[in-house]
C-alpha cells in the first residue's frame, strides 16, 4: 500500500474529525475520505495493472477516484481539462486505456457504462492492449509540445519520494491548509498539493467545480480559507499580485507559495517581496515527477530556481544542458525505459552555492505563462497549410497566449479568417490570439538558413517591439535601439533587395565586381576615423560619456583602410594606385553627406551611419567572403577586410546597442533615425554603382 493511502487509513481510525478535503460546503474528514475510497474500490472492482483514465470535473470525486486507483494498484491516466477532444483520444489510445471513469455522461446511458456511485460512471474503451513499464501507477500527459504528447510513466513510490522530499525540505506545517488553485490532473498540483497535504495530515482545499472566474476570486479563495500554501504558474501569480496591490488585503496565514511551470520574471518576484508574500520559484518536469529544485525560506535566490531537492542529483553537460541522474520516471508509453542520465532540453548551470540557473531551451519549445508546453512548429504547420499564409513564425514564450508574425499578400480580413479556421483545429492554449504582418524572411536579410528554415532568434529579436504591441505588455519606455530597428525596417528591407547583394551571398559575382567593391570600400572606410574625430570634437560637454565611446571606436577603426588595399594587392590589383584614385560619385556623396550632417545638423546623427555600416557587415561580410572566395578560387588573404568585419562588427553591434539605449534626448534620437534612413539609400547607391552582370559569374 502507498504511504499516502496508508496515512489516510491511519488517520481515519485515530482522528475521526480531522478534515481532509474541503470544497465549498462539502467537507470530508479522514474517516469519511477513507470510507469513500473503500466504497468506490468495491464498486470498481479493478484489479492490479488495469488501465483506467479519469476525466472528472468535480474535484472531490476526482480526489476519491485518484486515491481509489492507488488503493486498487491500477494504472491511472488523469486527463487534463485543457486537453482538446483529439488529445484526450490520443492519450486513451496511446496508453491503452481499458476504462474511462468520468462524471461527464450527458445523462446518456448504454450497456458500455457502469454506474459506480458518487456521480461517476465507468465507460469501457475499445483500445488495443499496450504493455507498460513494470511498476507504472500513473501515466501523466503534459499539455504536449505538439498535438500528440507523450505519456510519462511514473511509479507510486517515485511520486511519493518527491512528496516526502518536499515535506522534509519545507516542513509539514506548510501543508496544513493547502489551497488547490491549479487543476488536479496537473502532476505538480497532484503531487505537491494533494499528496503533500495527505501525507502531512493536512487539509486540501479544492475549489468548486465551476468556481468564480478571475484573479479576484483566487485572492478571495486563499484569504477566506486561511490557506497556508499553494502552487501557482506565473500568470496566476501576476494576477494575484495585482489584486493584492489594488486592494488593502494581505494573506497573513500564507507560509509558502510555489511558482513554476514557465519562466518567472525577477520583477514579478520582487513585487511579491514588497507585499511580504512568501513566493518561491521552483523547477521540475513530468519526467522528474514534477519537482526537482526549489527555493525555500532561508535559501532563496531570485533569478534561480533554487537548489536540488534531497532525492535528486543534477549536473550540466559541456553544452550547458541540464541533466538529471536517475530520473524518477520509468519511461514513456510504448517506449524504452528511461535513461540513467536524462537530458532535459533546458539550458543552465549550477552556481557556486548550488542554485540552479535556467538560461533557456535547447529546442524551440515555448512554455506559456500558464505552464503549457507548445512546439511553435505545431500551429505554424497548421497555418502554412492554408494558401493565404506564405510564411509564419509563432511566438509566446512566457506569455499568456500565442501570437504570429505573418508574411502574406492577402488582406487582413482573409488572414483573420484563416487564423480563425486554424484555431478551430487547436486546443485553446495553442491557438493564435494576435498577429502582425512582417516582410518576407529571406537568406539575404539573414532570417532564413541556407535550407530555408526560419532563424527564430534573429526574427524574434528583429521584431521584438512589434510583438510587444501584440501582447500589450506594459513598457515604461521602448529601448531606443529597438525603435531604431523598427523605424528603419522599410529602408533596410529595400537595401537588402539590391540584386548584387543577393548574388554576392551566393558567390555569383565576378572578380571585377569584387575588386570594384574593394575600391569603393577603401574610399569610404578611409574617412571612418576622420568622421569619428569630427563627431567627437563637436559633442557638447554634457555628452562626455558619448565622446569616450567615440574614442573607443577610433582606436578600433584606425588603419582598416590599409587592410582593403592589402586585399586589392592580393587579388592582383595595384593598392598604391587605388590610394590616389577618385571614388565613384555615389561613394563621394555618401561620405559628403555624413560630414555635412555632423557639421551642420547634429554630430550625434553620425551613429545612424554606424548602424547601417556595421549592421550590414554583420549580415553580409562573412557569408559573402566565404561564397565569393569559393566561387572565384581566391585565397583567404584576399578577404582580410570582409572576414574580420563579420565577427568584429558583431561585437561592435552589441556595444552599439547598449550605447544607443543610453540616448534619451528626443532630438538626438530623431537625428540618428533620419541619418540611418538616408544612409541605407546612399550606401545602396554605392553598390548599384558597381559593375555587375546579374546572374553571370566570371570566375578567375
Amino acid at each position: 500500500m502507498s504511504a499516502v493511502v496508508e496515512n489516510i487509513k491511519t488517520l481515519s481510525a485515530s482522528d475521526l474529525d480531522r478534515p481532509a478535503i474541503r470544497c465549498g460546503d462539502t467537507v470530508l474528514g479522514y474517516h469519511d475520505l477513507w470510507q469513500s475510497i473503500e466504497k468506490l474500490s468495491r464498486r470498481l472492482n479493478a484489479g492490479s495493472g488495469v488501465v483506467i483514465a479519469t476525466d472528472i470535473i468535480n474535484p472531490v470525486a476526482w480526489i476519491v477516484a485518484d486515491l481509489c486507483l492507488i488503493q486498487c494498484q491500477s494504472i491511472s491516466i488523469p486527463l487534463p481539462p485543457f486537453f482538446s477532444p483529439a488529445q484526450k483520444s490520443h492519450a486513451l489510445k496511446s496508453a491503452g486505456a481499458a476504462w474511462l471513469l468520468t462524471d461527464q455522461t450527458n445523462n446518456v446511458c448504454d450497456e458500455s457504462q457502469i454506474d459506480v456511485g458518487q456521480g461517476l460512471v465507468l465507460i469501457a474503451q475499445q483500445q488495443n492492449h499496450v504493455s507498460h513499464h513494470a511498476g507504472t501507477a500513473k501515466i501523466t500527459y503534459t499539455s504536449g509540445t505538439t498535438g500528440t504528447p507523450k505519456g510519462v510513466c511514473l511509479s507510486q513510490s517515485a511520486m511519493e519520494t518527491v512528496t516526502w522530499s518536499l515535506l522534509d525540505t519545507l516542513g509539514n506545517d506548510v501543508a496544513r491548509r493547502f489551497g488547490g488553485v491549479l487543476p488536479l490532473p496537473v502532476l505538480l498540483e497532484n503531487i505537491g498539493g494533494l499528496y503533500a497535504a495527505m501525507l502531512a495530515g493536512g487539509c486540501y482545499y479544492a475549489r468548486p467545480p465551476i468556481p468564480s472566474t478571475g484573479f479576484a476570486a483566487t485572492a478571495t479563495f486563499l484569504f477566506d480559507n486561511a490557506i497556508t500554501s499553494c502552487i501557482l504558474v506565473p500568470e496566476l501569480l501576476q494576477g494575484l499580485l495585482q489584486q493584492l496591490e489594488n486592494q488593502p488585503r494581505s494573506l497573513p496565514d500564507m507560509k509558502y507559495i510555489a511558482v513554476g511551470g514557465s519562466k518567472v520574471s525577477p520583477a514579478l518576484l520582487e513585487r511579491a517581496v514588497k507585499l511580504d508574500l512568501p513566493v518561491y520559484q521552483g523547477y521540475g518536469l513530468s519526467e522528474s515527477a514534477s519537482v526537482s529544485c526549489l527555493n525555500r525560506p532561508g535559501e532563496n535566490r531570485i533569478g534561480s530556481v533554487g537548489k536540488p531537492l534531497p532525492h535528486i542529483k543534477i549536473s550540466c553537460s559541456w553544452e550547458g544542458e541540464i541533466l538529471l541522474k536517475d530520473p524518477m520516471f520509468l519511461g514513456y508509453t510504448d517506449d524504452d525505459p528511461s535513461p540513467r542520465l536524462y537530458a532535459t532540453g533546458d539550458l543552465g548551470h549550477l552556481d557556486k552555492d548550488g542554485y540552479l540557473i535556467i538560461t533557456g531551451r535547447k529546442k524551440n519549445v515555448l512554455i506559456n505563462s500558464f505552464g503549457r508546453n507548445i512546439s511553435p512548429e505545431w500551429p505554424e504547420s497548421q497555418l502554412l497549410a492554408e494558401p493565404a499564409i506564405d510564411q509564419v513564425l509563432v511566438v509566446g514564450d512566457a506569455r499568456p497566449f500565442l501570437a504570429a508574425l505573418i508574411v502574406s499578400t492577402e488582406n487582413d480580413r482573409v488572414i483573420n479568417q484563416t487564423i480563425e479556421k486554424t484555431n478551430e483545429t487547436l486546443p485553446d492554449y495553442a491557438q493564435i490570439q494576435g498577429w502582425k504582418r512582417v516582410s518576407a524572411f529571406t537568406i539575404a536579410n539573414n532570417m532564413l538558413t541556407g535550407t530555408g528554415r526560419p532563424k527564430r532568434d534573429v526574427i524574434t529579436k528583429r521584431y521584438l517591439s512589434l510583438t510587444e504591441t501584440i501582447f500589450n505588455t506594459e513598457i515604461t519606455m521602448e529601448p531606443f535601439f529597438n525603435r531604431l530597428e523598427r523605424e528603419t525596417l522599410p529602408e533596410r528591407e529595400a537595401f537588402m533587395q539590391i540584386p548584387l547583394l543577393g548574388d554576392a551571398l551566393l558567390g555569383n559575382i565576378s572578380k571585377e565586381t569584387y575588386m570594384a567593391y574593394l575600391v569603393q570600400a577603401y574610399h569610404h572606410v578611409k574617412h571612418t576615423t576622420p568622421l569619428l574625430m569630427s563627431c567627437g570634437s563637436r559633442l557638447p560637454s554634457s555628452k562626455e560619456w558619448l565622446r569616450e565611446a567615440v574614442a573607443e571606436y577610433i582606436e578600433e577603426e584606425l588603419g582598416h583602410q590599409e587592410w582593403i588595399l592589402s586585399d586589392i594587392t592580393h587579388c592582383g590589383g595595384d593598392g598604391e594606385t587605388i590610394r590616389h584614385s577618385t571614388p565613384n560619385p555615389a561613394t563621394e556623396m555618401m561620405v559628403a553627406y555624413a560630414y555635412d550632417s555632423i557639421a551642420r545638423k547634429n554630430p550625434v546623427s553620425f551613429f545612424g551611419m554606424v548602424y547601417v555600416l556595421e549592421g550590414t557587415s554583420i549580415n553580409l561580410a562573412t557569408p559573402c567572403a566565404e561564397a565569393i572566395g569559393k566561387t572565384l578560387g581566391l585565397s583567404n588573404n584576399c578577404f582580410s577586410y570582409l572576414s574580420s568585419h563579420g565577427s568584429l562588427d558583431l561585437e561592435h553591434m552589441d556595444f552599439f546597442e547598449k550605447l544607443m539605449n543610453r540616448i534619451t534626448d528626443a532630438e538626438d534620437q530623431e537625428a540618428i533615425i533620419y541619418m540611418a534612413k538616408r544612409m541605407f539609400g546612399l550606401f545602396g547607391a554605392v553598390f548599384q554603382s558597381l559593375p555587375h552582370n546579374h546572374g553571370l559569374t566570371n570566375a578567375a
